[in-house]
């Protein structure tokens, strides 16, 4: 996908370039995709939404777009951006087009604004999904290392959700 709709869920080594994603698939890549939902969620605040009208563009949203910038991100947009209605990217398309700097750019977001609407112990979860804590970080990984990784994240999951609801 190259939608920006769909490209801000996409861990940064699954993006396709040049017609290949930089990594093979693996419950990492899923697991980023679900801290993103998490955010999503825990903030009310879809990241990106559709524009007003079935021709408008994507737009990003306003917390996205401010924590982007505070990170100076925005000072590295490819090439001189092109007037909208002449065939340039959108807005969407220029804060999503770096891998690693929306990753980072969620990350900073899961610390910062669901720690203040659902607490510390969600905001690590989140944060933790969205960075890859729960990676091992070798791409050769044995199957059952891999398990053992599925099954520590599984627990890790269930005990920050399971700390939560016994204080409710």
């Amino acid at each position: 996908e190259t939608t920006a709709s769909k490209v801000i869920y996409q861990h940064p080594k699954r993006r396709v370039e040049d017609n290949r994603a930089k990594e093979s698939y693996n419950i990492d890549h899923d697991i980023y995709s679900l801290g993103v939902c998490m955010l999503e969620l825990l903030t009310w605040d879809t990241l990106i939404r559709q524009g007003e009208d079935e021709l408008a563009d994507e737009m990003i949203s306003d917390a996205y777009r401010h924590a982007f910038k505070s990170l100076g991100f925005h000072q590295s947009f490819p090439g001189e951006a092109e007037d909208e209605e002449d065939g340039g990217p959108s807005e969407a398309e220029l804060y999503t087009y770096n891998a690693e700097h929306t990753k980072k750019t969620l990350e900073i977001m899961a610390q910062s604004l669901v720690a203040k609407r659902a607490g510390e112990t969600m905001a690590n979860l989140v944060y933790r999904c969205i960075s890859g804590v729960f990676q091992p970080g070798n791409d050769q990984i044995q199957t059952e290392e891999k398990d053992q990784v599925a099954e520590q994240f599984a627990n890790d999951v269930f005990d920050d959700f399971n700390k939560l609801l016994s204080v409710l």
